[in-house]
């Protein structure tokens, strides 16, 4: 379950992801996978080198298009909580 700052909550199927190119191939890798941090509000594996971006993460887990307007990107509503589990 994915916790955003902007109090919204939601899940995000990633397994089109998991299936997409090189950089996410080792986190079919259940260990890996579960192995998550949350860094500046982005979600990350791997000492950092597979990320996935916030605003994408939102989109999918709570059906909202982010509008980038100023005031939007300012708020960063789309930024990960710390409570972010994965399962």
């Amino acid at each position: 379950k994915l916790y955003f700052k902007n109090g919204k909550t939601g899940t995000a199927d990633l397994a089109s992801y998991l299936s997409s190119g090189k950089i996410f191939k080792e986190l079919k890798n259940i260990n890996i996978f579960k192995s998550f941090k949350v860094e500046y509000g982005t979600l990350t594996w791997l000492d950092g080198k597979v990320d996935m971006a916030p605003e994408a993460l939102y989109e999918m887990a709570t059906n909202e298009k982010i509008n980038l307007s100023k005031k939007q990107i300012k708020a960063q509503p789309e930024k990960l909580k710390s409570g972010t589990k994965l399962v």
